[in-house]
């Protein structure tokens, strides 16, 4: 039985906390831009642009990482909308390498791992009705945004079943989920941060250096579950990687995965560096998920919005503020990344967020959180 679940309302992360969960996709990242969508290869519809200089410079600004090796000769990044799909994608899909997550995770490390103020904040338990409560061991993990899309994902997984996570990172998922699944489940983790690799062998726990590709020649129809959480907006070649996840699963297996929410607040912000090139490729709702499970030929059991929870207050309402602004100053461009107004526009946002987030928690009740997340059925 197919189910939607809508919790909360609009989301790309202001907040660097997008990339708490920063993995290097780099390599993984290889692909072509040939025009079209990276979904469904239809033809796209450009709907806005960001200039490539000023968009390195904010990255140099805000996390003091140089990106202009990226770049390469590119001056514009264009914003595309697949009419057929509903994908949102940039247009060069500009990935970032292993240089480049290394210094955004040094960036995040020096913050929220250090005792600081928003590393610690913890949100409520989600609304969601039915499902099981949060283990306790979540609660002391450092990025709050992923528990609601974790807490979704162990409701399918039991005792006995055979699970593979494509870019695990440190395992926050699979230390999530109750000691007996622990100890009676198969649990295969894929990272390419070998330093995560070797913290998760430490710890006696099957955390693999390989790519999806490569493990998919040798483990064809071999798990229950195969999962990713935030990582497929870093993925260019979209099909390669899926169509790899899909093969490693039985028959009746489950492909789940949570990607940043374009319909919350991340997608109405116009300065969230993070939400671009070369950390994000790719924007996702609804719509492009219900055709990728098409595309797939899976069937689509849930698709569930986050709620908004406290940890987003803060940006939330620094979202509410400067669309008011640029509404005011009758500003049209999509992105915005500099100039005289949008800095003054900028530092009043952030302003009004820190005197009115209290008043997030009732107007953030209907609102939509950072993640949307997706089970997704094979046939049997």
């Amino acid at each position: 039985m197919e189910t939607s679940m809508a919790f909360g309302s609009s989301n790309p992360g202001g907040s660097p906390v997008a990339a708490l969960d920063v993995r290097p996709p780099a390599d993984m990242n290889a692909g072509r831009d040939d025009g079209r969508c990276r979904l469904c290869a239809g033809a796209v519809v450009r709907k806005a642009g960001i200039d490539a200089g000023a968009l390195s410079r904010a990255y140099k600004r805000i996390y003091g990482i140089d990106v202009t090796h990226l770049m390469h000769d590119v001056r514009e990044i264009d914003f595309h909308e697949c009419p057929n799909c509903g994908l949102l994608s940039f247009s060069p899909p500009i990935a970032g390498d292993s240089k480049f997550y290394a210094a955004l995770s040094a960036w995040f490390d020096s913050r929220f791992h250090s005792g600081g103020k928003r590393g610690e904040a913890i949100p409520p338990r989600s609304r969601r009705a039915g499902l099981p409560q949060i283990p306790p061991a979540l609660l002391q993990q450092p990025d709050p945004r992923s528990r609601q899309e974790f807490e979704l994902a162990s409701a399918y997984i039991e005792s006995g079943m055979s699970v593979l996570e494509v870019g695990c990172g440190k395992c926050f998922f699979w230390n999530s989920l109750p000691a007996n699944i622990r100890a009676d489940s198969r649990y295969v983790g894929l990272e390419l941060d070998l330093s995560a690799v070797a913290a998760g062998k430490a710890r006696q726990i099957d955390v693999r250096a390989e790519f999806i590709e490569q493990h998919a020649s040798t483990a064809m129809s071999q798990y229950d579950v195969v999962c990713f959480f935030q990582v497929l907006e870093h993925i260019v070649d979209i099909r390669v990687f899926l169509d790899a996840c899909v093969r490693c699963l039985k028959p009746g297996g489950r492909l789940i995965f949570s990607v940043p929410n374009a319909r919350s607040f991340l997608g109405h912000q116009p300065d969230n560096v993070l939400n671009m090139p070369p950390h994000h490729v790719t924007w996702w709702t609804e719509m492009p998920i219900r055709n990728l499970a098409a595309e797939l030929q899976l069937q689509v059991e849930t698709i569930a919005e986050d709620d908004l929870t406290p940890f987003y207050d803060r940006d939330f309402m620094k979202v509410l503020a400067m669309n008011y602004l640029r509404r005011l100053f009758k500003v049209q461009q999509q992105f915005e990344l500099e100039g005289y107004s949008y800095l003054v526009r900028r530092y009043i946002s952030a302003l009004a967020s820190r005197l009115l987030a209290s008043c997030a928690t009732g107007i953030g009740s209907t609102a939509r959180g950072h993640s949307i997340t997706a089970v997704l059925r094979l046939a049997s």
